[in-house]
């Protein structure tokens, strides 16, 4: 290639990139099985009235707790799609592939077993898989969407560049998986995922209900929005906290 073509070329893969960031929901999540969030507030939201299945979503965990917070989500949201699948989703005895990295096992340790429950996620029918960096995890995810028999793929990255998640995005429409990235940081580089979240922590959680700040920062065919809502582990239910219900926050209360 010359440098006389370079311009073009690179023209028309801009034009190509920006055709995709437009694509709306008739071209991306149309047709799929929806997962309710059980707020009506947050699924009236989203075009499909819900989120797509077999796509890629990406969770972005910020500020302290953050990521926790993320993968917190991540959990409630695979609880949800437990439950809406019966006992389906883990006759199989394979469930979740969670892919993490080797220096987050070093620097956090190991998955907590008790917590994935106490969000929902069985640990029976998750397997936890580790990467040594982000080439080894979206690796492992890819390989991880062309398993029937697993319901959704987790991968905990720093980063993935469009032409990899353009990749999991195919990989999730094609077999029917569910793919969810798990990152850190504020840097919003363009992505493929047909949504992308951010979690915050809100403290003063009551035992039994997690609080997060939950924005949607891209969906195709739709538009941001943040909510602030709690899980309730015991009912797997998400409910916009009702101080928060009007956009403002209204003074604290106890729960019964």
């Amino acid at each position: 290639m010359t440098g006389h073509h370079c311009p073009a070329v690179i023209q028309q893969l801009r034009t190509r990139i920006a055709a995709i960031e437009r694509m709306g929901p008739d071209e991306a999540g149309a047709g799929r099985p929806v997962l309710a969030l059980g707020q009506p507030a947050i699924d009236a939201a989203l075009p499909w009235s819900g989120l797509p299945l077999g796509c890629l979503h990406e969770i972005v965990g910020q500020g302290a707790g953050g990521f926790a917070a993320a993968s917190g989500f991540a959990c409630a949201l695979l609880d949800r799609l437990g439950n809406s699948n019966g006992d389906d989703m883990t006759a199989a005895g394979v469930t979740v592939l969670w892919c993490l990295q080797t220096h987050e096992v070093r620097e956090h340790g190991v998955p907590y077993a008790p917590g994935f429950a106490a969000l929902g996620l069985d640990p029976a029918h998750t397997i936890v898989t580790r990467g040594r960096s982000d080439v080894d995890i979206l690796w492992a995810m890819e390989e991880g969407l062309r398993t029937p028999e697993v319901a959704a793929v987790v991968g905990e990255t720093g980063g993935v560049d469009f032409t990899y998640s353009r990749r999991l995005q195919l990989a999730a429409e094609a077999s029917g998986v569910t793919a969810f990235i798990l990152r850190r940081g504020e840097d919003m580089p363009a992505s493929a995922a047909v949504t992308r979240w951010r979690v915050m922590p809100i403290p003063g959680t009551d035992i039994g209900h997690t609080r997060w700040q939950l924005e949607l920062r891209r969906c195709r065919g739709g538009a941001p929005n943040e909510w602030f809502v709690e899980w309730n582990d015991e009912t797997s239910d998400f409910t916009v906290a009702p101080e928060f219900r009007h956009g403002t926050p209204e003074p604290q209360r106890a729960y019964a």
